[in-house]
Protein backbone atom coordinates (compact mmCIF):
# COMPACT_ATOMS: atom_id res chain seq x y z
CA UNK A 1 0.00 0.00 0.00
CA UNK A 2 2.94 2.84 1.11
CA UNK A 3 4.83 1.89 -2.34
CA UNK A 4 1.71 2.53 -4.60
CA UNK A 5 1.02 5.99 -2.77
CA UNK A 6 4.85 7.04 -3.43
CA UNK A 7 4.32 6.95 -7.44
CA UNK A 8 1.25 8.68 -6.74
CA UNK A 9 2.92 11.49 -4.90
CA UNK A 10 5.29 12.16 -7.24
CA UNK A 11 2.75 12.40 -9.90
CA UNK A 12 1.20 14.93 -8.29
CA UNK A 13 3.96 17.10 -7.63
CA UNK A 14 5.41 16.80 -11.53
CA UNK A 15 1.68 17.72 -12.19
CA UNK A 16 2.11 20.64 -9.68
CA UNK A 17 4.39 22.32 -11.56
CA UNK A 18 7.39 22.02 -9.89
CA UNK A 19 10.45 21.31 -11.82
CA UNK A 20 8.50 23.76 -14.81
CA UNK A 21 11.60 25.75 -16.96
CA UNK A 22 11.78 29.01 -15.70
CA UNK A 23 10.54 31.94 -16.24
CA UNK A 24 12.41 35.04 -17.99
CA UNK A 25 12.75 37.02 -14.59
CA UNK A 26 14.19 33.96 -13.18
CA UNK A 27 16.68 33.30 -15.84
CA UNK A 28 17.41 36.77 -15.77
CA UNK A 29 18.28 36.11 -12.13
CA UNK A 30 20.26 33.08 -12.13
CA UNK A 31 22.60 34.73 -15.24
CA UNK A 32 23.60 37.35 -13.10
CA UNK A 33 24.42 35.18 -10.22
CA UNK A 34 26.35 32.68 -12.31
CA UNK A 35 28.66 36.03 -14.10
CA UNK A 36 32.25 34.95 -12.75
CA UNK A 37 32.14 38.78 -11.53
CA UNK A 38 29.24 38.40 -9.34
CA UNK A 39 30.60 35.06 -8.31
CA UNK A 40 33.68 36.16 -6.48
CA UNK A 41 31.79 38.89 -4.67
CA UNK A 42 31.35 38.28 -1.09
CA UNK A 43 28.13 37.95 0.74
CA UNK A 44 28.86 41.22 1.97
CA UNK A 45 29.29 42.73 -1.40
CA UNK A 46 26.74 40.96 -2.96
CA UNK A 47 24.25 42.30 -0.11
CA UNK A 48 25.50 45.55 -1.19
CA UNK A 49 24.76 45.20 -5.10
CA UNK A 50 21.91 43.37 -4.82
CA UNK A 51 19.84 44.14 -1.40
CA UNK A 52 16.91 42.15 -2.70
CA UNK A 53 18.71 39.09 -2.23
CA UNK A 54 19.07 39.09 1.51
CA UNK A 55 17.13 39.94 4.84
CA UNK A 56 16.79 43.76 5.44
CA UNK A 57 18.76 44.11 8.67
CA UNK A 58 22.10 41.65 6.88
CA UNK A 59 24.47 44.53 6.63
CA UNK A 60 23.34 45.98 10.37
CA UNK A 61 23.65 42.70 12.31
CA UNK A 62 27.01 40.79 11.49
CA UNK A 63 26.95 38.82 14.79
CA UNK A 64 23.32 37.60 14.15
CA UNK A 65 24.09 36.50 11.00
CA UNK A 66 27.82 34.78 11.46
CA UNK A 67 30.78 36.82 9.66
CA UNK A 68 33.27 39.69 10.51
CA UNK A 69 32.35 43.31 8.76
CA UNK A 70 34.78 44.55 6.16
CA UNK A 71 37.13 46.97 6.82
CA UNK A 72 36.46 48.75 3.44
CA UNK A 73 32.91 49.44 2.43
CA UNK A 74 32.39 48.07 -1.00
CA UNK A 75 31.21 50.79 -3.49
CA UNK A 76 30.13 48.76 -6.84
CA UNK A 77 30.96 50.38 -10.56
CA UNK A 78 28.27 51.66 -13.20
CA UNK A 79 28.55 48.10 -14.81
CA UNK A 80 27.74 46.02 -11.47
CA UNK A 81 24.84 48.37 -10.85
CA UNK A 82 23.48 48.21 -14.24
CA UNK A 83 23.65 44.44 -14.41
CA UNK A 84 21.85 44.08 -11.18
CA UNK A 85 19.18 46.29 -11.80
CA UNK A 86 18.72 44.53 -15.20
CA UNK A 87 18.57 40.94 -13.30
CA UNK A 88 15.72 42.45 -11.15
CA UNK A 89 17.67 43.83 -8.02
CA UNK A 90 15.81 46.16 -5.59
CA UNK A 91 16.79 48.53 -2.72
CA UNK A 92 14.62 46.76 -0.76
CA UNK A 93 15.76 43.98 1.03
CA UNK A 94 13.61 40.91 2.58
CA UNK A 95 11.61 40.75 5.38
CA UNK A 96 14.50 39.04 8.46
CA UNK A 97 12.96 36.09 9.96
CA UNK A 98 12.54 36.03 13.94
Amino acid sequence: MRRAAFPLALLALAASGCGAAITGDQAKRRDFLQNPAVKKLSDQQLARLCPSLYPSDYLARPKHYRYTRDSKRFVPNAQQRSAASSAGCTAQGTLPKK
